[in-house]
């Protein structure tokens, strides 16, 4: 039995919350964010469904503040306590903070999952953090040492621990996926980088994504895509170039105000300077929320679910959501 998954979020609606949000953003000098980010999670989840049922977001503004407020105290202490110690070692001032980092991002993880839902049955990610910590730490020194040949069988342990210790109810997941095919392409993608200007990776990038989705099961429910390279590098190159094409006007809309600069009077220095940088922080924030918006559009066209549905029972019990300010915020909606 083959199930589709189903985005039906539109950009109208996008474009409303966000400029909204950016709004009261700027106008309470960024503390509105953590908000507008659960706003725009809760958006993403609920135009998401599966078999005819909508994803949940249960997040808190209130949650993302705390976590961020701690996020910050413990960086700004470490970052402190490390240039006290390590003053003269820069590299274990660098390598503390990669532990750090590694902690945060896996606690964002655990605080996604525990706040989605589906069929009312939540998510969950157990696993230890210094599990995590071990496997990137090790996958990261081999990584480096292999010149990133290494890298395949990196990313496949990476998922295969996340999914290993995720659940939905009483659900496990499991990833079962062989990174060897991925070696051969990963080197000529690698020799082939400079020439094509990075391109090459984009071939690379295709076959572990197909990976990735044909790997994770959930019981007899399996993932699968038969997404061409064409349209993948099609994608990924519109992305680069709403990114990309804007960032290099600004930066030259700016080197030539810097050779003109001494020729403005005060008020049109402020006008030509602040002006564009407003402009130009407004549409990066916009992008990234569609930038969101086109991967799920993306997602719910290529990628589809094999197996039976109904093994997801909504008659077990959710646990009940607690706060958990611990959670760290992560980057992504």
């Amino acid at each position: 039995m083959t199930t589709s998954i189903v985005y039906n979020g539109k950009r109208r609606q996008l474009l409303w919350i966000g400029l909204s949000s950016l709004i009261l953003t700027l106008f309470t000098l960024f503390i509105y964010s953590f908000w507008a980010i659960t706003k725009l999670r809760r958006f993403f989840s609920e135009h998401l469904s599966i078999d005819g049922h909508h994803l949940s977001y249960h997040g808190t503004g209130k949650e993302l503040f705390i976590g961020a407020f701690k996020f910050f105290a413990l960086f700004v202490l470490i970052n402190i306590a490390s240039e006290f110690v390590f003053y003269k070692i820069q590299f274990l001032k660098y390598f503390i903070l990669y532990i750090f980092f590694s902690y945060v991002i896996f606690d964002a993880y655990k605080y996604r999952a525990s706040r989605t839902s589906y069929k009312g049955l939540q998510f969950s990610l157990s696993g230890s953090k210094l599990e995590y910590f071990k496997l990137i730490i090790k996958r990261s020194v081999l990584n480096f040492l292999s010149f990133g040949v290494l890298a395949p069988k990196s990313t496949i342990l990476k998922y295969e621990y996340i999914f290993s210790n995720l659940r939905i109810g009483a659900h496990a997941f499991s990833f079962n996926s062989d990174y060897r095919h991925l070696l051969k392409l990963n080197i000529i993608t690698l020799i082939l980088l400079i020439p094509t200007l990075g391109i090459s990776r984009l071939w690379y990038s295709h076959a572990m994504f197909l990976t990735i989705i044909r790997g994770g099961r959930l019981e007899s429910i399996q993932l699968s895509s038969n997404l061409p390279l064409t349209t993948y590098i099609k994608f990924k190159l519109v992305n680069v170039f709403l990114v990309l094409v804007p960032f290099i006007l600004f930066s030259l809309y700016y080197l030539v105000l810097f050779i003109v600069f001494l020729k403005l009077s005060i008020d049109n220095q402020v006008l030509f300077i602040v002006a564009p940088f407003i402009l130009f922080y407004i549409y990066i924030a916009l992008i990234r929320i569609f930038l969101h918006h086109r991967w799920l559009n993306f997602i719910s066209a290529h990628v589809h679910i094999f197996g039976d549905l109904s093994v997801i029972s909504m008659s077990m019990e959710t646990p009940p959501i607690r706060p958990d300010y611990d959670a760290i915020l992560s980057s992504e909606f």
